[in-house]
């Protein structure tokens, strides 16, 4: 897979009532909101997104990894909190596990989510 397959959005602000707190928080970066379970089903040519919400400090840079290998990494300093990753027209190459490595100055959170791809 190309890294120009797979795009990084900030897509809305922090919209749920969250305080400001809560989004200026000044340590390692949490995922505040996420996805449930830790896997996703898609078709063939449909399109795969992952979204979560992450508070902590800008800048943050965000490593997205498949089976262990970078495929690809943005630094942001945006204030918004909502992160998409999305590959579009999902092929069966892109089955397998994918990290989000998510980092400030103060350290480092991963969550990962296993995509399976379904004719």
């Amino acid at each position: 897979m190309e890294p120009s397959d797979i795009q990084f959005n900030w897509y809305n602000s922090w919209t749920n009532g969250g305080s400001d707190a809560e989004r200026n928080w000044r340590g390692i970066p949490k995922i505040a909101q996420g996805p449930p379970g830790d896997y996703d089903e898609v078709y063939e040519e449909d399109d795969w997104k992952w979204k979560i919400m992450i508070k902590g400090r800008r800048p943050i840079t965000i490593s997205l990894y498949k089976d262990n290998v970078k495929i690809k990494e943005e630094a942001y300093g945006t204030k918004m909190a909502m992160f998409q990753c999305k590959i579009n027209d999902v092929t069966f190459d892109d089955e397998g596990e994918y990290k989000l490595k998510i980092s400030n100055m103060n350290g480092t959170v991963t969550t990962s989510r296993t995509l399976y791809v379904e004719e």
